[in-house]
């Protein structure tokens, strides 16, 4: 059974909403998917490079990562 929609609510989102997180003073875009977190640079930001989405999911976990409320 997957726990995706589970881990969405535990940061308070849904899944498929889109939101932005950030880490350290660049911010992502991001989306919790069924599949699992999938992040993006945003285009605020001129950066090209990005950790991989399980990074970005382990990253919020620990609270390294901070998702901004709107």
């Amino acid at each position: 059974m997957n726990k995706m929609a589970d881990v969405a609510k535990l940061f308070g989102k849904k899944l498929d909403e889109e939101f932005f997180i950030r880490w350290g003073n660049v911010e992502y875009m991001c989306e919790f998917t069924a599949r699992g977190l999938r992040c993006y640079p945003s285009a605020k930001n001129n950066i090209k490079y990005t950790y991989s989405n399980n990074d970005w999911l382990f990253l919020l976990l620990i609270g390294e990562a901070v998702i901004i409320n709107d």
